[in-house]
């Protein structure tokens, strides 16, 4: 059975980022990566963001510093990491949300995508793109809570020698469900 990812963390109704003022080698280091990664060197750029990650306190320019090494990344398991670690730093970071729910998208962890779309869309509007992206993200997170669902009842049904196959529902007029028990 399928693990559902961990939750990124929630919108805020009340959020203010810690204010920190980064210190001019801070800044310069940060200007010196991005223009790194600009350049196409990923690595020397994700080994200055590292060093950046591991001093500076939760604050909107750590945000940004995660932000921006996971676009120096190219594992994904890398690129979520980061990307968790700038929402822990700014839960509203809005791309970086955004990236995230196409990233489970690509890892077919559809319960995860659904449920971060729909954090984006209490941050924002989302755009005609985005809107079929969240649309197919529901549809198929429904499928796999079925399926999650199913491995519990058989799982469960199972210590009795039963399986959830051994069941068919049957839609009432009424709009209510019924369930039978298959004749073996």
């Amino acid at each position: 059975m399928k693990q559902i990812s961990d939750p990124t963390p929630a919108i805020p109704q009340e959020f203010s980022i810690p204010y920190y003022q980064e210190t001019d080698d801070e800044a310069y280091q940060k200007i010196t990566a991005d223009s790194l990664l600009k350049s196409g060197q990923r690595s020397e750029s994700l080994q200055i963001y590292d060093n950046l990650l591991l001093t500076l306190p939760v604050s909107a320019f750590r945000s940004k510093i995660a932000h921006n090494a996971s676009e120096a990344t190219i594992q994904i398991q890398d690129k979520e990491r980061y990307l968790r670690e700038c929402l822990q730093s700014d839960p509203l970071h809005r791309k970086a949300r955004v990236k995230l729910a196409k990233l489970f998208q690509t890892q077919n962890d559809w319960i995860a995508c659904q449920i971060e779309w729909t954090k984006i869309e209490e941050l924002d509007p989302l755009s005609e793109g985005e809107k079929e992206f969240k649309a197919e993200a529901d549809k198929k997170a429904l499928g796999a809570t079925v399926d999650v669902l199913k491995g519990w009842g058989d799982k469960i049904l199972g210590k009795f020698g039963m399986s959830i196959n051994d069941f068919q529902t049957t839609k009432n007029a009424d709009g209510t469900t019924s369930i039978q028990m298959n004749k073996k």
